[in-house]
């Protein structure tokens, strides 16, 4: 069993969906287990701010494709 069979079917789909939509690029499988929805919109708005941050508030969308 996997860490990430921990998380129920739902929130799987759920994450993978607002993962894809925030236009971050990431390899399925390397983000954390999410532990509710609130737990990955947190995550989600934390990687968005990071990528403004490093990359600069008007980069930061083209950078996440």
């Amino acid at each position: 069993m996997g860490k990430y069979d921990s998380m129920s079917q739902e929130l799987k789909v759920y994450a993978n969906k607002r993962i894809k939509e925030s236009g971050i690029v990431m390899v399925p499988g390397h983000y954390p287990v999410f532990e509710s929805k609130e737990h990955v919109d947190e995550f989600i708005e934390m990687m968005q701010k990071a990528y403004a941050d490093y990359f600069g508030e008007g980069n930061a969308k083209k950078i996440s494709r």
